[in-house]
């Protein structure tokens, strides 16, 4: 009897020692109905976390809603302050940045009623209090979304009917043309028109000028980066990237950080032949000087594993992950995701890895306790965002109730974490 009940004591601090764990190296962050989400925006000059996103849910006074929503976390990830949209209509497509006044521009598309949707920009201080001052602009002949917000501008992307150009049934032919803004609300430039890629799609805001990045042309481009002093003044310096891989057919730079030492740490994209979704594909890790020639690059790709977005310097040294190819979400606790280190002059330095596993979303086993209900359910997550910060690197993911029925993706719930990632 006593072997027992030491036995049973050994099981209950074991268990006591693993929750204990999971603690430290988890934060839930949030979790909410259907398309609830955030994503990492930046981390702010005081090393407070700045995240974007929206939230789904309901009440008894309002119903249903869908809001944009930031969050703003302490570098220990409690919680700063929050902000939810409290007009009325269903907000989509929430992008932030930090204006060169010190506020928070919140950037999104609103569907109204009566058709009435609009492009709403508001502004909060850096403790997310409303300044009262916000944007309205009206869709006009065409239908704008956001997609892009930088120190000084914001971009809305509008399609439009091409102008001349008709199907083979006589029918309008649909592209797009690119508003730029400033905070103020003011027309900067429209871009060109375009069918459905816009050359240098990508633009970004450093305090010594503006980086236009992408493909040099709309199809079967190089990749491409130019930097001005300023959105519409001159051209200090522009690069056409070769293709690195002799079967390329297009390429897209489409990432670019900034390193300490004045340099620069891209991603390039590049797409063998045939049909964009089962071409080969391969991804380059590039280092640019500050006039954007390249230092080094290096061949990421691998036949079994997929390189995702996420990138990030942390303790001085590069990380980036990969997960095997998956459809569209990735299982919990059947894909193991693994981080690749270099160093910043491009030397592997080895690999480490982490199983995602269910017992990290906690809302999430919750909610699935309380369904009853014989539908079979997938517990998945959405990518990984890498965060560096004081206390280690970590991962923020969005976990996902997830089903497909004749195509049509269903989210009844979904969590919002951050998981601790391991170093070398």
């Amino acid at each position: 009897m006593k072997l027992l009940k030491r036995l049973v004591m050994l099981c209950l601090c074991l268990a006591l020692v693993a929750a204990s764990a999971c603690a430290e190296n988890v934060t839930e962050l949030d979790s909410g109905e259907g398309d609830t989400y955030l994503y990492y925006d930046r981390t702010l000059p005081d090393g407070r976390l700045l995240l974007c996103g929206i939230r789904e849910g309901s009440d008894f006074l309002t119903g249903s809603y869908r809001k944009a929503w930031l969050k703003c976390l302490n570098t220990d990830r409690t919680v700063s302050w929050e902000w939810l949209d409290g007009d009325g209509g269903e907000d989509w497509t929430v992008y932030a940045a930090v204006t060169k006044d010190k506020n928070i521009a919140v950037l999104f598309r609103r569907f109204g009623e009566d058709d009435n949707d609009r492009i709403i920009v508001k502004f909060l201080n850096m403790d997310g209090e409303p300044t009262g001052n916000e944007l309205s602009i009206p869709m006009g002949s065409g239908s704008l979304w956001p997609d892009y917000a930088t120190a000084s501008y914001f971009r809305l992307e509008n399609q439009i009917e091409m102008p001349g150009e008709k199907d083979e049934n006589g029918n309008p032919v649909y592209g797009f043309e690119m508003e730029t803004r400033d905070w103020d609300g003011n027309l900067v430039e429209v871009s060109e028109k375009y069918h459905a890629f816009k050359e240098l799609c990508f633009i970004r805001e450093t305090e010594k000028g503006i980086l236009l990045f992408g493909s040099d042309k709309e199809e079967k481009g190089h990749a491409k980066i130019v930097k001005k002093d300023s959105l519409q003044g001159k051209t200090l310096w522009e690069n056409t990237f070769d293709f690195w891989w002799p079967e390329a057919e297009e390429a897209t730079l489409t990432r670019v950080m900034d390193l300490e030492d004045g340099n620069f740490l891209c991603r390039i994209y590049e797409r063998g032949p045939g049909e964009i979704a089962s071409a080969e594909t391969r991804d380059y890790l590039v280092k640019l000087d500050g006039k954007g020639r390249v230092i080094w690059s290096i061949d990421c790709s691998d036949n079994e594993k997929e390189i995702k977005y996420a990138m990030a310097v942390h303790d001085g040294k590069i990380v980036m992950y990969t997960v095997p190819p998956c459809k569209d979400y990735i299982p919990l606790g059947k894909t193991p995701v693994t981080f690749r280190w270099y160093d910043l002059d491009g030397r592997e330095l080895g690999t480490t890895e982490l199983e995602v596993k269910l017992e990290y979303f906690p809302a999430l086993q919750e909610y699935m306790a309380g369904q009853k209900t014989d539908e079979v359910w997938d517990y998945s997550f959405d990518g990984m965002e890498l965060i560096s910060m004081e206390d280690g690197l970590w991962g923020m993911t969005w976990g996902v109730i997830y089903e497909e029925v004749d195509a049509v993706q269903d989210f009844p719930f979904g969590e919002v974490v951050l998981i601790k990632i391991p170093e070398l």
